[in-house]
């Protein structure tokens, strides 16, 4: 059986370790589930911990596509708007928490259980933006002048758009490759489906 593919090997993540797994993995154990291996085998097999993680990976695939799966380079910073609406949703649902995370595209449903949380013990002022890691700078500290890298004579005033079609067709030759993957798996079931009655 394979190992997990690390983006960044591991990540601290109050008090436990959390692996964080690359784009091809994630669509590897969401086609496999597709064709029918249960979350639980999947996650036996590749040493997953929990094979909810597995049953998020294919919700977020069938309501957001590949973008779903995507791992999230940059932290996201809610309002407390936001938050009160996600738990007045969740509330006016009856959804669990997992079911909140996926509706709104929150990657952790635990930060829907810490607003939940600080949301019981406080109230509304609870929910309010609290910066985490390093705290900023003093003011009277002079500031370091960044400099830009001289624009390349060769570079393209299009470069960024370029870039852009450049990972959406990479995207679509993903998507396509994993397309072609299913429905052969798809096939392969069916064949030995019809062997099994022969």
């Amino acid at each position: 059986c394979s190992e997990p593919q690390n983006l960044d090997n591991k990540s601290k993540f109050g008090g436990f370790y959390m692996i964080k797994y690359d784009l091809d993995f994630k669509i590897n154990l969401v086609s496999q589930y597709l064709s029918g291996v249960s979350a639980r085998i999947l996650a036996r097999e590749y040493h997953i911990g929990n094979p909810a993680s597995i049953d998020r990976w294919v919700g977020q695939y069938q309501k957001y596509g590949l973008k779903g799966l995507e791992p999230r380079v940059i932290r996201s910073q809610y309002s407390r708007e936001f938050k009160a609406s996600v738990l007045n949703w969740k509330q006016q649902h009856h959804a669990t928490i997992e079911e909140t995370a996926l509706h709104f595209n929150i990657p952790a449903s635990g930060t829907i259980s810490r607003w939940q949380n600080g949301y019981a013990g406080g109230g509304n002022k609870d929910l309010t933006l609290k910066r985490k890691g390093r705290q900023p700078m003093n003011k009277h500290k002079a500031k370091k002048q960044i400099k830009k890298p001289a624009a390349q004579p060769n570079e393209k005033p299009n470069d960024d758009a370029f870039k852009q079609l450049q990972r959406e067709n990479e995207q679509l030759r993903i998507e396509n490759a994993y397309l072609k993957k299913l429905d052969a798996l798809a096939r392969q079931k069916l064949l030995s489906r019809k062997s099994r009655k022969s």
